[in-house]
């Protein structure tokens, strides 16, 4: 299931997809049909003689290399030329019930730019489905629920935020290659940030009976500005990757106060575990994008190669830097470093579960949404804390819906059939100064400013954490920002 899974993400994004297999002693690749357009053979199966005869350079290296790989369980990336066209050929070793095999692909030798785009869309793809799982355990959980069933829908929460948090390294990652992720400082509780990594975990570390330690320097100050959000994606990276690689002892969060003048301070963050370890050759390769140490390691224990080598740009980013302690079979340690101003003002960061106000219950609201699952839960949590939900398919009935109906607030998906949410917004307001409140997987800074450009007054990100729903609704129709 994994390897079909792989293997459509990879058609989707345009490239030739391949696989080879050992039968008899021999090598054989059996591809896709873009894989054969671009080789120019129409079997389904081949020799692998037969692909490398159609290599114009370095056919001998090129075909070592893939035996290397096969043979001892190591990715490959090389550049090949067919023809006169320069093509990126690549693969990594899996293993199922079937027996050991290389899935690789095919593509076009591509600027970092283009390859950003793909992953923003494919991003797009998985935070809308991830936004209908989520809606489905927030409704869940207000039902009455008996105790097995409460664990089987807390791991379904926890599984769907572990996919979140890929999807969000596959976007963060994206930012990085184009240059356009920026930093967003903000007033937090850096222990409430690690409560609710705490909390987020529990489970995991619960099921590995592992001991999970947080460690604070008592003269840290108790609020900081800075962005927090960069320093919990950095977080949730450690020590996901610590629970994933330790099998038994603990794994510790240590911050400790480095250096401190006027209102500003440099923490460092330790994240030690008693896992595998690594030696250093393996450290040297850690922080490399879609790069694990050790492609055995990567086959029993999974992963994207994605985490570290994002957490090393986030640190560089928020004025820090990353690196690894470790020996193999003796667990690892690894520490950044990160700016942060302290806060002088009296105020705490409110953190205190949200309660919708009375005078917004039975509150009109127009969703436009085309995905069905998602307007069909969307509408049921708007409903369940009160309000009076109307639905639109797509920008056209949004248009229609608003110009002859009475409605307090509009809640607009971005992408939709017949008209998107961006010429519903400028068509209606043409006629109503309605709040327009845009609901995208699309999170870029340019998408935003398109929004705002269009005439919406907000913008939130799926996957739609209801709270923050309620409340940008509260702030549009109590506070009406100005």
């Amino acid at each position: 299931m994994r390897e079909v899974k792989l293997l459509r993400i990879l058609e989707k994004a345009d490239v030739g997809v391949f696989k080879i297999n050992k039968k008899f002693g021999d090598f054989y690749i059996d591809g896709s049909e873009i894989f054969n357009n671009i080789v120019g053979i129409e079997a389904d199966e081949i020799h692998l003689d037969r692909f490398i005869a159609q290599i114009v350079e370095n056919r001998h290296k090129i075909k070592s290399e893939i035996l290397s790989s096969f043979e001892n369980a190591l990715e490959f990336d090389l550049d090949i030329k067919i023809e006169n066209n320069g093509w990126k050929i690549f693969g990594t070793p899996y293993s199922d019930e079937n027996g050991f095999c290389i899935i690789g692909g095919i593509k076009k030798n591509e600027n970092r730019e283009s390859d950003s785009e793909y992953l923003i869309s494919m991003f797009h793809e998985i935070r809308t489905p991830i936004n209908a799982i989520l809606s489905t355990i927030h409704l869940l959980n207000k039902t009455k629920l008996d105790k097995i069933q409460r664990n089987y829908l807390d791991k379904t929460k926890l599984s769907a935020k572990t996919l979140l948090m890929i999807a969000n390294n596959i976007l963060d990652f994206s930012k990085i290659q184009s240059g356009k992720i920026k930093i967003e400082n903000t007033k937090f509780s850096l222990h409430y940030l690690l409560d609710e990594i705490d909390t987020l975990f529990h489970s995991q570390i619960l099921q590995k009976n592992l001991q999970f330690k947080i460690i604070i320097d008592r003269s840290i100050e108790k609020n900081l500005i800075g962005d927090s959000l960069k320093l919990k994606q950095i977080l949730l990276n450690l020590v996901s990757n610590s629970i994933k690689f330790t099998k038994e002892g603990y794994i510790k969060i240590e911050i400790i106060k480095q250096k401190q003048a006027e209102n500003k301070i440099k923490l460092l963050f330790n994240v030690e575990d008693t896992g595998i370890g690594l030696s250093l050759e393996e450290t040297n390769k850690l922080f490399e994008p879609f790069s694990q140490a050790n492609s055995l390691i990567n086959l029993k224990y999974g992963g994207t190669g994605l985490g570290l080598a994002i957490s090393k740009k986030l640190a560089e980013i928020i004025g820090g830097e990353i690196w690894c302690d470790s020996l193999s079979g003796q667990g690892t340690v690894f520490r950044f470093t990160a700016d942060f101003f302290i806060d002088t003002s009296k105020n705490d960061p409110d953190y205190n579960a949200y309660v919708l106000p009375q005078n917004l219950k039975n509150k009109k609201i127009l969703l436009v949404e085309d995905d069905e699952i998602n307007k069909t839960l969307t509408k049921e949590i708007l409903s369940a804390e009160g309000f009076y939900v109307d639905l639109a398919e797509n920008g056209l009935e949004a248009v229609f819906l608003s110009k002859n109906k009475n409605y307090d607030i509009i809640l607009m998906d971005l992408h939709m059939p017949e008209m998107d949410g961006i010429a519903a917004a400028n068509k209606i307001r043409e006629f109503s100064s309605l709040p327009i409140i845009a609901l995208t997987a699309n999170s870029l800074e340019e998408d935003k400013f398109e929004c705002l450009s269009a005439g919406m007054n907000d913008f939130l990100n799926k996957p739609i954490d209801p709270f923050e729903l309620y409340k940008c609704i509260e702030r549009w129709l109590i506070n009406e920002p100005d």
